[in-house]
């Protein structure tokens, strides 16, 4: 058990390939960013709003590793994934310390 729920990989993987699927998935372009938080919503929504970084980067991890991503250099793959799950780790923060 990681941050107090349990989440399939898999499970939590299927959620943020709605994002990932796009090739420019790791950038910062609004319709990336859009894409990011709507996949977060769909996550937060199915599994709770305790989603730890490790998990996010697990289900990263997990989707370019059976090629449903764009690859890229494994340097900066490692660098965004490290980054996005921490972004989606302040969020599920935010979530859990706003409920009611």
């Amino acid at each position: 058990m990681i941050g107090g729920v349990i989440v399939e990989i898999e499970n939590l993987a299927e959620k943020l390939e709605s994002w990932m699927q796009f090739d420019t998935w790791h950038t910062s372009h609004h319709l990336d960013e859009e894409r990011f938080n709507k996949a977060l919503q769909s996550a937060f929504r199915e599994f709770g709003n305790s989603i730890s970084f490790e998990q996010f980067k697990l289900a990263m991890e997990y989707l370019v590793s059976v090629g449903k991503v764009s690859k890229l250099e494994p340097v900066y793959l490692k660098e965004i994934i490290d980054n996005l799950a921490r972004k989606g780790e302040i969020i599920s923060s935010y979530l859990c310390d706003t409920e009611a």
